[in-house]
């Protein structure tokens, strides 16, 4: 999902990445995770199933579409998105998972320029918050991306600092659900 859920792509240049970009940007580490799925609470993996099915961005439904499916294990979410906005398509595939060992969720893009980003993050209970930080041009580049449901799908929104500045929005989307 834009992440590719729609961030600024690998080369810096604002065009929408997919969730699978983080779509969404790095992951803070996830809290307690395996400890409550011990205590019968719901595993990590299963709270993945909210990015399944097919998105498209509010006001750009003619032009963008990303479609999340499981990987057979059910511990991979794939993600694969086409942006046709410019007239020149753009493609990228992402990866949504949880790592047991950092106890965080991740997400890697795949851009089809070469480029790739993880991001690492958490889920609250309601928000999904992804961090994550690259070089840019000499420059460190912090982002911050956070997903939360709305009733037909869920708002992204990236932060970023460079080089230790002030956080500033990079990008909002609303993704909606393609029925």
């Amino acid at each position: 999902m834009r992440m590719a859920l729609g961030v600024t792509n690998e080369t810096g240049s604002g065009r929408r990445a997919s969730l699978n970009s983080c779509r969404p940007v790095a992951i803070v580490l996830l809290a307690l995770p395996l400890l409550a799925h011990s205590h019968g609470q719901e595993d990590p993996y299963s709270k993945l199933a909210f990015f399944e099915g097919t998105w498209t961005v509010e006001g750009q439904e003619a032009t963008y579409r990303e479609t999340c499916s499981w990987f057979e294990s059910r511990r991979f979410l794939i993600c694969r998105a086409e942006d046709k906005e410019g007239g020149t398509p753009t493609w990228s595939m992402s990866i949504l998972g949880y790592s047991t060992e950092r106890q965080a969720y991740t997400h890697t893009l795949f851009g089809n320029s070469g480029g790739i980003r993880t991001i690492h993050g958490w889920h609250d209970g309601k928000i999904w918050t992804f961090v994550g930080e690259t070089q840019q041009g000499g420059n460190a580049k912090r982002m911050q991306v956070t997903v939360t449901p709305t009733k037909n799908g869920f708002t992204f929104r990236q932060d970023v600092s460079t080089n230790g500045a002030a956080w500033k929005k990079a990008a909002e989307f609303a993704y909606v659900r393609v029925p």
